[in-house]
């Protein structure tokens, strides 16, 4: 659903549908191609699959970028069980709509950000 959203208004996504095997060519490409990564997860900062990704692009594409890689993820805490404070926890349009001025856009398990 995010990676729609994204797509629609003329951004560039990469939708990972499995992170194993991860998919660096066609990461790889798309950072060569806008210069550009920002990573869209729900998982926490640190130790998740954006931080695999960002190190991956760091290895193979860093000439590339023109920019530092933007990491969007989920909150530093538990995920709560209430839905208002799970909206909360985890990114949501909001957090994503400065991307319009960002590069390509690898998101991985996100299809609960809203659309409104």
């Amino acid at each position: 659903m995010a990676a729609e959203i994204l797509a629609k208004e003329g951004i560039s996504v990469v939708n990972l549908i499995s992170i194993r095997p991860l998919d660096r060519a066609t990461i790889n490409a798309s950072v060569r191609k806008t210069n550009r990564l920002v990573i869209v997860e729900e998982g926490f900062p640190q130790h998740g699959v954006g931080a695999e990704i960002c190190a991956t692009v760091v290895e193979d594409s860093f000439g590339y970028l023109d920019a530092p890689v933007e990491r969007i993820a989920g909150a530093d805490v538990p995920v709560p069980y209430v839905a208002n404070l799970e909206r909360m926890a985890v990114p949501q349009k909001l957090k994503t709509s400065f991307v319009q001025q960002r590069g390509p856009v690898v998101t991985g398990h996100v299809n609960r950000l809203k659309s409104s």
